[in-house]
């Protein structure tokens, strides 16, 4: 009641008292500020709730990010259309606008990697995630998503590849890590030469304490000269087997 007295009831002022709150890392009361705003009823942009929802990855705090993802695709009718039914990643088929944060792929350009999306050659639906290596050594294609997931369980990753004329003595590769820890669950086979488009898959098994994971394109190693091209689409993580 303090606060619904002593801050506006929009918005903006709580958004701004939400990130100083962060700032000073004062977890608690930035949930009650966060549970305030979300009470007015009104509406704000996704991406202003993105510092908040880092923060509490960076604490550790994946539960609450989760409730915080969750208010914002039902406060959202954009974000619900990214979600797949039984698929943990968001648009996994990589077909809308990447919102750069949130539980959504997120990007960064990689010095002399060119990343795109294609409209011209993909696996599914309409378009799919191209990355264009021009002989510089790039460890990390600059690519991620972070996806929540309980320890003790058992998933499937899949995901679909492409190459083109690509020249390397080490080929980009999908992985999937706990975002904490940095334990590999997942290393797809690298991609050389020239392929059509061709699905990697594994099952594993989360720790004990994993609570989070991100899946990214690297390459092991990276420090040698790479040029070509490299497609992925269709990307899915599910609960296994399906009908646990």
């Amino acid at each position: 009641m303090m606060l619904a007295n002593a801050v506006p009831s929009v918005p903006g002022p709580y958004l701004a008292f939400l990130n100083l709150l962060t700032l000073e890392g004062e977890t608690a009361p930035a949930e009650v500020v966060w549970q305030r705003l979300t009470g007015l009823g009104q509406q704000f942009t996704v991406s202003d709730a993105f510092p908040f929802f880092d923060y509490l990855l960076q604490k550790g705090e994946t539960e609450t990010a989760v409730r915080v993802w969750e208010e914002l695709v039902k406060r959202n009718a954009k974000l619900q259309s990214y979600a797949q039914p039984g698929n943990l990643i968001v648009d996994g088929g990589l077909e809308r606008d990447f919102l750069n944060g949130g539980f959504d792929w997120r990007y960064s350009v990689k010095g002399p990697l060119q990343l795109s999306v294609d409209t011209s050659e993909f696996h599914g639906g309409n378009q799919a995630l191209r990355m264009v290596f021009r002989g510089p050594a790039v460890s990390d294609a600059g690519i991620f998503e972070y996806i929540p997931v309980h320890p003790y369980t058992d998933y499937r990753f899949s995901a679909y590849t492409k190459s083109e004329d690509i020249e390397s003595a080490s080929g980009p590769r999908l992985t999937v890590l706990d975002a904490y820890s940095g334990e590999s669950y997942v290393l797809t086979d690298d991609s050389l030469g020239t392929t059509g488009w061709r699905q990697q898959s594994a099952d594993f098994s989360t720790g004990s304490k994993t609570s989070l994971l991100v899946v990214t394109v690297r390459r092991l190693p990276g420090n040698v000269l790479i040029k070509g091209k490299f497609w992925i689409d269709d990307l899915s993580l599910v609960k296994f087997p399906f009908w646990k």
